[in-house]
């Protein structure tokens, strides 16, 4: 094993683990590095070969649901209905800015959700992938991890926003920028497991 190895933001590192069998390894980071230090968890799943190349490709393929069935808008210029998943993701609340779901290939800020049902789960391994868990991380995941993100929601590359995590949808919400419910939330969630 090749660790610790420090993470610098804007240069890439490598580092190796090899096991023995196949098993699940967990890990933290091991140099404090500031708010939420504690929650920065990993795990390694080590398969077999044959395992390891059924998962890979699966992750290569294409989304499970494309923006169309979720609701985004279609080619000819109609606008679904406003509460529907692709809508919410895309438009009421941006999640766009920072995820994708279009294609696992593609880096983005945040995570990049286009297999996000093939985890177990999320938050840096803090909460078991469920739709309860994720309910509560849409809505509001600063509550139960903490970030600096009250300014996240005026967009990134707004004047003096610096975005840390993700923000919340239901706390500290700016003038103007929509409130989230617990049904848009749901619909999300949805969504979200839908996409394995």
């Amino acid at each position: 094993m090749d660790l610790p190895r420090p993470l610098v933001p804007g240069h890439n590192n490598h580092t190796f683990f090899t096991s023995d069998k196949p098993g699940t390894y967990l890990g933290q980071c091991a140099e404090y590095c500031g708010l939420s230090h504690a929650n920065m968890r990993f795990r390694v799943i080590a398969q077999s070969p044959s395992d390891f190349e059924d998962w890979l490709a699966g992750q290569q393929d294409g989304p499970a649901v494309t923006p169309d069935q979720a609701g985004f808008p279609t080619q000819d210029g109609t606008d679904p209905d406003k509460n529907d998943a692709g809508t919410l993701f895309s438009k009421t609340f941006a999640c766009t800015n920072c995820h994708t779901t279009e294609d696992s290939s593609i880096s983005t800020y945040g995570p990049n959700l286009t297999h996000l049902a093939s985890r177990t789960v999320f938050a840096s391994g803090s909460f078991q992938l469920n739709r309860s868990n994720l309910i509560d991380w849409i809505m509001n995941a600063p509550g139960l991890i903490p970030m600096q993100s009250q300014e996240c929601r005026l967009g990134l590359g707004a004047p003096g926003v610096t975005c840390v995590g993700m923000p919340s949808f239901t706390e500290n919400t700016p003038p103007g920028y929509p409130v989230m419910t617990r049904q848009q939330a749901e619909t999300l969630a949805d969504y979200l497991l839908s996409l394995k």
